[in-house]
């Protein structure tokens, strides 16, 4: 079953249809059966697309690849359809942190509380930096899949999640050199 517009929860059975999701329940797939063959237990943290990094440590994030782009090339390429459910770095550890010890389930989705295209990620950081590449939308993979963080918000009694528009529009543009940030500054 391919999933289009849904929520996805940790019971959701789905065929993955991209690279990263092709590999991660592969991988999943091999820790289940490993775990189960030596009576090991087992916890899963499923994380949505990160954030956070620090700009010059030169990471793959979408962030920092952005920045990049709108910083070296005169267009910057976006899909038209294509959403993202950010999740700041510090809640990944945070995930892991509250999850030591206290595992009722053994699957959680983390994933950030809003959605956003990559339309209106790339205009926030072209804002940002005030760069005069252009923006060029193109169809691409649709995927608007929500991951669904119920369970991990219950069980562990977690609240909210860092907001991805709130950090973008605290995000020092003047800090944002050619090569990223200066040594020592982080995004908020």
């Amino acid at each position: 079953k391919e999933l289009r517009g849904e929520d996805v929860t940790e019971n959701s059975e789905y065929g993955a249809s991209t690279y990263k999701g092709i590999l991660t329940s592969q991988g999943e797939s091999i820790a289940t059966e490993f775990c189960l063959m030596n009576t090991m237990n087992l916890l899963i943290l499923r994380f949505s697309d990160l954030y956070g990094y620090k700009l010059d440590e030169n990471k793959e994030d979408f962030i920092s690849n952005y920045i990049r782009q709108f910083q070296n090339l005169k267009e910057v390429q976006v899909s038209a359809e294509y959403h993202l459910s950010p999740l700041h770095l510090s809640d990944a550890v945070e995930a892991i942190y509250r999850c030591e010890g206290n595992t009722p389930s053994k699957i959680y989705n983390v994933a950030g509380n809003q959605q956003i295209s990559e339309i209106e990620l790339a205009t926030a950081i072209k804002k940002k930096l005030n760069s005069s590449a252009s923006i060029i939308s193109h169809q691409g993979n649709s995927q608007i899949n929500k991951f669904d963080s119920t369970r991990i918000k219950s069980e562990l009694e977690w609240s909210e999640f860092k907001d991805i528009k709130n950090v973008l529009e605290n995000m020092q543009a003047d800090s944002v050199g050619k090569d990223g940030l200066k040594p020592g500054q982080v995004t908020k």
